[in-house]
Parts: structure tokens; C-alpha cells; sequence
């Protein structure tokens, strides 16, 4: 029984340790998904937050 809880303790440790690495790869994906979106969207919108078209013109309504 003892060699079974220790096998359990080690095995426990190994998993903890892996959901943390997958928890950290996890993050870091999520990290290079955002950059690659902000870089699609300056690369597309220029250095523009609401994505408007640098050749946009404002259209006056005609009363």
C-alpha cells in the first residue's frame, strides 16, 4: 500500500506539473493568436483602432 501512495504522489506531481505546462502553452497561444490578430489588423486598417479605411470619406447627407 505504501509503494501504491507513493507511485500515486509522484503520479499526482507528474500531472500537476503537466497542466501547468499546458496551462502556460495554453496562455502563450492565446498570447500569439492576439498578436496576430492586431498584426492582420494594422496590416489590413493601418495603425486605426476602429479598422476604418485610410481612403474612407465621409459622405454628407444631401437634405
Amino acid at each position: 500500500i505504501e509503494k501504491n501512495v507513493a507511485k500515486m504522489k509522484d503520479l499526482t506531481k507528474d500531472n500537476v506539473k503537466l497542466t501547468n505546462d499546458c496551462n502556460e502553452t495554453i496562455k502563450e497561444i492565446k498570447q500569439m493568436t492576439y498578436d496576430r490578430i492586431e498584426d492582420q489588423s494594422i496590416k489590413n486598417w493601418g495603425n486605426n483602432p476602429l479598422g476604418i479605411p485610410k481612403d474612407y470619406k465621409t459622405i454628407e447627407p444631401k437634405f
